[in-house]
């Protein structure tokens, strides 16, 4: 949350930090930053797309700890793990391992 709160500092100083689009955004554009990253200088269709179905474990700033993006040529859904939350009178409280979402999984 600290690199989010520095980068809207610097970038986005009017941003409400508790408006959950501006974290999705965020969050989005970490994805989109790696994939441009990994394209290297072609940046054809066909490289951003062969990049973007094939990222493995990536972390983003906006995911909880220990949920990691995958995707893969026959599976385009880049988040497929979830963990349980409890709401604690004023807050919530993550408990139990990260799920994954995945069948079999």
């Amino acid at each position: 949350m600290k690199t989010f709160d520095e980068f809207l500092t610097k970038y986005f100083p009017e941003g409400n930090r508790i408006d959950v689009n501006v974290m999705y955004g965020y969050t989005v554009a970490q994805g989109l930053v790696h994939v441009l990253k990994n394209c290297g200088d072609d940046l054809s269709r066909a490289n951003i797309m062969k990049q973007a179905a094939s990222i493995r474990g990536l972390k983003l700033g906006g995911l909880l700890p220990g949920i990691e993006v995958d995707t893969s040529a026959t599976d385009f859904a880049p988040i497929s793990q979830l963990q349980l939350m409890k709401f604690k009178g004023e807050s919530w409280e993550r408990f139990g391992d990260v799920i994954s979402g995945d069948v079999g999984g």
